[in-house]
């Protein structure tokens, strides 16, 4: 339990970085205390849109705060997070929590020695559109899942594949609805204009024989970010892009007026509904969560080996595509 205004720090004064300043300044019995970067111009420059202060060593903002976000490159992660634990911070880190097994396990366990929390930033679990489904229909028994993530080519993100930049979030909510193991993988990728994988599909099956196919790509002229998921006789269709649900459904009577008739044969009929979910920052709302996790203790909703699971995944993933392209 911790009534007292937690002092709050971002490291990493980038396009990521700046978003959890921003939000972090609204979110109350929280004090922004400042920014640190490699860069201390940037995060100067940063510093000064919150009006706080920007720190010229790490060690000396970590020394000042309760909890911090980390918000730089991937392979950063690890050695800042665990600086962070030992200087007796909570620690939230944007996804993926590492870039391997080993760093990430280590978090783990250093976070359990030292008793502190950490969330790691797979931002559509706070998709209100997710949350609404998973809040309101029951999709753990899913027998097929489908997601699409596509992004424009943008220089941020590059410093890992496509697999640990875009869809590492769709794994970790399959990970979220499907909880079961995984029993085989097929995977595909190739790289395109940088040295990582740019493009990929890789297709799970799980213990209970459901499958989720999933797409990445960051070579797209469009920005698509869809879940589809199928039940026996009901599909839900998730564009967390515009937070909206649709619904298909299997009925036997006559559908009721809010539902669109979309096929009928004999005795059954395909109705449609449409949901649109309230709009809300997903950012604010998972930094909220973390915040008060801090505040009354309550479970970490993405912890440390959520992040473990779904990078240990998007590894195996991998795997299959470097062994496809050896073959």
């Amino acid at each position: 339990m911790q009534s007292k205004k937690i002092q709050y720090g971002v490291i990493g004064a980038g396009h990521i970085g700046n978003y959890h300043a921003q939000q972090i300044k609204n979110i109350a019995n929280v004090k922004l205390i400042g920014i640190y970067d490699v860069n201390f111009k940037q995060a100067q420059k940063i510093a000064d849109l919150y009006n706080v202060e920007a720190f010229n060593s790490l060690s000396s903002l970590l020394e000042t705060c309760d909890a911090v976000s980390v918000a730089t490159p991937a392979q950063t992660h690890f050695k800042i997070a665990i600086l962070a634990l030992q200087n007796n911070c909570h620690v939230f880190i944007e996804k993926p929590i590492t870039t391997n097994l080993q760093e990430a396990e280590a978090i783990i366990q250093e976070a359990e020695t030292l008793n502190k929390l950490v969330q790691v930033g797979h931002i559509e679990r706070f998709n209100p559109a997710f949350a609404y489904l998973l809040t309101h229909q029951n999709i753990s028994s899913s027998r097929f899942i489908e997601s699409e993530r596509l992004a424009p080519f943008n220089q941020r993100g590059l410093d890992v594949n496509v697999l640990l930049d875009l869809m590492i979030h769709d794994i970790d909510l399959i990970l979220c609805i499907k909880n079961c193991g995984v029993k085989n993988i097929e995977a595909i990728g190739i790289n395109v204009l940088s040295k990582n994988i740019d493009l990929a599909n890789a297709r799970i099956t799980f213990e209970d024989n459901s499958v989720a196919n999933l797409t990445a790509s960051r070579i797209s002229d469009t920005s698509v970010r869809k879940l589809r998921i199928f039940n026996k006789q009901q599909y839900f269709s998730l564009n967390l892009q515009n937070h909206s649900v649709d619904s298909y459904s299997v009925k036997t009577k006559n559908p009721n007026k809010q539902s669109q008739l979309i096929f009928s044969n004999q005795n059954k009929s395909i109705v449609h509904n449409k949901t649109s979910v309230p709009k809300q920052n997903a950012l604010y709302e998972e930094l909220a969560s973390f915040i008060s996790s801090i505040q009354t203790g309550k479970k970490i909703m993405v912890d440390a080996s959520a992040g473990t699971e779904a990078i240990k995944l998007a590894l195996l993933i991998q795997k299959k595509i470097h062994e496809s392209t050896q073959t």
